[in-house]
């Protein structure tokens, strides 16, 4: 993979996760109970069903954008079959991010798209409105 193609679709990557933790979060939908909770919305004018679950050390984030009928079924469930992800949607990503730093970590099963889909994604410009220094500590209560 050459360069422009990989920095694309980290960038892609980065902001499809951002939007989604963005649009859980301003939804009241992470929590530390460790339930998962599913939504939906649009970004860059494309249907996106997403999921995010988050515990006391992270909180996980499941994204499926442009989703078929088998990537409403999976409801966003981590797809790690290449034959499977191809039919699930035009991009999916998953990652977790961790509590204390607020950085994006464990990218398994990572990015997987189209190029239009990346293309799309990648020139994006996402302002996170929530930033982990803001993040009550564990033992401060119940946090945004």
């Amino acid at each position: 993979m050459n360069g422009q193609i990989a920095a694309a679709r980290s960038k892609a990557q980065q902001n499809l996760l951002t939007a989604a933790l963005d649009v859980a979060f301003s939804r009241g939908l992470v929590r530390r109970d460790d339930i998962r909770r599913s939504f939906e919305f649009q970004l860059a004018g494309m249907d996106v069903i997403a999921a995010v679950r988050g515990d006391d050390d992270e909180i996980g984030v499941f994204v499926t954008v442009a989703p078929t009928e088998l990537g409403r079924k999976h409801d966003c469930a981590m797809v790690t079959h290449a034959k499977t992800l191809a039919k699930v949607g035009s991009a999916y990503a998953c990652g977790w991010l961790s509590r204390r730093t607020g950085t994006f970590y464990k990218l398994t099963g990572g990015y997987h798209a189209t190029y239009a889909a990346t293309a799309a994604l990648a020139q994006m410009s996402i302002q996170k409105e929530r930033r982990a220094e803001r993040w009550p500590a564990r033992n401060e209560g119940r946090w945004l």
